[in-house]
């Protein structure tokens, strides 16, 4: 309401002001002119960073809430800059493709124009953009054989790329899930891939010949990998199997998990968080359990809300040197977990958060998060830690 009156009092003062004939232009212009208020919230720092955007309300409401202090002194988790997709294109991808390279996945409103593979830099501004052959709908970057590739999906096949959206294998590759997985610990990496009616899980070198294979999943949701251990979420439960496809254990769980994650805690534990919905219900729930051999031990749980978690990494963004938790939702949420399932960070978009990605983008030593918001007006955000702003005396 407060903010409403505000926007009255300004449409009325551009009547005379910006010479308008009426209040429906004062409205007008009211909302196109800058708003000089909140823009006394934006430090130098974080003014530099920001592209000029025309609907920003106000740039307090562009940080995470978090607890005070976890960011460091006089410091909060606030964009770096904000990258708008042009009007009525779809976001449908992104991944850091390495230190201050980032690439982004973009369909044009019309069919007739091809995608776009496009590279920003550090501070959100294109390097450079490429048309795709296809339709993908997903985008990921990794490690295949020590060459850095990225990996899209389009419908049951995806296709390994360079940065220039070149193709690395001359096909693409019929699978329901793929990521790449370092599997045997080298830092080389391969690809997983489920395949078969999406009943059987797959490795895959760099030349394409299968490593290994391994059948009887039923469907297979997700998957997720850490150094030498790949999980497999799927009807049957929980697979858990080392580098060379041998079953570690399985298990059941009553929140039926599409999409996980792998974490190491204090101790150096193996920790396997994922997210899934109760079944017959609406509401989330993350859960984390400590892999100690063939045994889980659940840690801890906490519940996400009544909404569908569409997105999730293991970045570390507050420079303690382990992996937390992002999670992206349908209703525009991104949440930010610690190991003990402790929320520590939200911020709400007003669009879904299919995608999330994370790196150093600015070389600070820090990781950052990207955020992809797909809505009818789609952005991709970057967040990091940076100062934080004075509040209006």
């Amino acid at each position: 309401m407060r903010e409403r009156t505000c926007f009255v009092f300004a449409a009325l003062l551009a009547v005379g002001a910006l010479g308008c004939n009426s209040i429906h232009e004062a409205f007008v212009a009211a909302e196109r002119a800058p708003q000089r208020a909140n823009r006394r919230f934006i430090t130098p720092e974080l003014a530099a960073g920001l592209r000029p955007r025309g609907n920003i309300l106000s740039p307090a409401q562009e940080f995470f809430r978090s607890p005070e202090g976890i960011w460091g002194e006089g410091r909060r988790m606030g964009p770096l800059w904000v990258y708008d997709l042009p009007d009525g294109t779809g976001l449908d991808g992104m991944a850091m493709l390495s230190l201050s390279r980032m690439a982004v996945l973009e369909t044009p409103a019309t069919s007739k124009r091809p995608q776009v593979l496009r590279l920003l830099n550090a501070e959100g501004h294109t390097v450079s953009s490429h048309s795709l052959s296809g339709a993908f709908t997903s985008l990921d970057a990794g490690f295949l054989g020590g060459q850095k590739v990225l990996l899209a999906k389009s419908g049951d096949s995806y296709r390994v790329m360079d940065a220039d959206g070149q193709p690395v294998w001359k096909a693409e590759v019929a699978a329901g899930q793929a990521l790449l997985a370092d599997l045997g610990g080298n830092g080389r990496g391969e690809l997983v891939i489920s395949t078969g009616a999406r009943s059987a899980v797959a490795a895959l070198a760099a030349d394409g010949s299968r490593l290994w294979a391994v059948a009887g999943f039923g469907e297979v949701y997700g998957l997720a990998a850490a150094a030498r251990v790949v999980a497999v979420f799927c009807s049957s439960g929980v697979v858990i199997l080392d580098g060379g496809g041998r079953e570690i254990m399985r298990f059941l769980d009553d929140t039926m998990p599409e999409r996980g994650v792998f974490l190491t805690s204090q101790d150096s534990s193996l920790l396997l968080a994922h997210a899934g919905s109760n079944f017959g219900t609406s509401r989330e729930r993350l859960r984390i359990s400590r892999i100690e051999g063939s045994v889980r031990i659940v840690q801890a749980e906490a519940e996400i809300g009544p909404t569908r978690v569409t997105a999730m990494i293991a970045p570390d963004l507050n420079g303690d040197g382990r992996k937390d938790i992002a999670l992206g939702t349908e209703n525009g949420w991104t949440f930010l977990y610690d190991e003990h399932a402790q929320l520590w960070g939200e911020k709400r978009h007003f669009a879904p958060i299919p995608y999330l990605a994370s790196g150093d983008i600015n070389g600070d030593g820090w990781e950052e998060l990207l955020t992809g918001m797909r809505g009818n007006a789609s952005r991709v955000y970057a967040y990091g830690a940076i100062a934080q702003p004075a509040p209006l005396p």
